[in-house]
């Protein structure tokens, strides 16, 4: 199980890979270990959830010293059982926060977005069915259900929200074209938190001239001038600003983030970026901005979107 630290949780010691990891990062970690770890809550198998055993992805959440399991409660319930069934190494997405409320708040935003177990592995059996082999940091461990539902349906399934639960697995056939350019372009996660990544797998399913916006997105190369940002530096304050909050603020900023991007998405689709970018910013005063950008209503491109992949009236996506 590795050399570990003297730092108790509980009755047990945390590895040292653990406690060296930045907010954010993830490292591998033996089941035993995984095992040793305490779920942030109870939680009790839905019949309409299926669980994939062997998926190696996992979340906790380090409060101090503490440590809590946030996503894969069920298969730890699963492994105690039979550990047979287990992975031989655990990919743990580590999430370091303020106090336990905000941990308790973690584990509900993973939960009430589907992202507790079962959207995981819908994602990866999608990337299966669509012989998806990605890369990116952002896109290869399937941790993208948040963006999805903000790109499928413009925000996240909320407590009080009952539509049907996603299809996750069949939504990447719909986005595969979009997730393969991306994933081209290197797709890092410090860039791509779901709210971006939302945005640019809208703008990229509805008009072609979104695609310089993402790959300048990616690239970082957003320009500045006489005070002013163009829309993919606005892009990219707002992921400075996001880069600055912890773990449990990132997660409930995404649909305000996803919002504030669109109207970055908007300027970009609504201008002539390339002569806007050569003319004096008083010329194009919808294209340059000053500070952070208001947010934009995503109704109208979210139909665009699902009336562009046909599936405008189903009630799975």
């Amino acid at each position: 199980m590795g050399q570990k630290n003297s730092s108790l949780v509980g009755a047990i010691t945390l590895p040292d890979v653990i406690h060296a990891a930045d907010d954010g990062d993830v490292v591998d970690l033996a089941v035993a270990d995984f095992l040793a770890i305490d779920p942030i809550a109870s939680v009790r198998r839905r019949a309409d959830a299926p669980i994939e055993p062997s998926s190696p992805m996992v979340s906790i959440a380090l409060v101090g010293d503490r440590a809590f399991i946030v996503s894969g409660i069920r298969r730890r319930h699963l492994w105690l059982v039979d550990s047979s069934c287990a992975p031989e190494t655990l990919h743990v997405a580590v999430h370091r926060c303020s106090d336990h409320d905000a941990a308790y708040r973690l584990y509900r935003r993973y939960e009430r977005a589907g992202f507790d177990d079962d959207s995981v592995a819908q994602i990866m059996a999608g990337y299966q069915d669509n012989g998806l082999k990605l890369s990116s940091t952002r896109l290869k461990d399937g941790r993208i259900a948040n963006a999805l539902y903000l790109a499928f349906r413009g925000e996240y399934g909320s407590e009080d929200d009952d539509r049907e639960p996603m299809n996750l697995r069949k939504a990447i056939g719909c986005v595969r074209d979009e997730l393969v350019f991306l994933d081209n372009l290197g797709c890092p996660s410090r860039v791509f938190y779901s709210g971006v990544l939302a945005v640019a797998i809208l703008g990229l399913a509805v008009d072609p001239r979104a695609r310089g916006f993402v790959e300048r997105i990616a690239r970082k190369q957003g320009n500045k001038r006489d005070g002013l940002m163009d829309p993919v530096e606005c892009v990219l304050f707002l992921v400075t600003l996001t880069d600055m909050m912890d773990r449990s603020q990132t997660l409930n900023y995404q649909p305000e983030l996803f919002r504030r991007c669109l109207r970055a998405l908007e300027a970009w689709l609504s201008t002539s970026a390339v002569q806007a970018l050569n003319e004096p910013p008083s010329a194009h005063s919808s294209f340059w901005f000053k500070g952070k950008l208001r947010e934009h209503d995503p109704s109208t491109y979210v139909r665009s979107f699902r009336e562009e992949k046909k599936i405008l009236n189903q009630v799975d996506l």
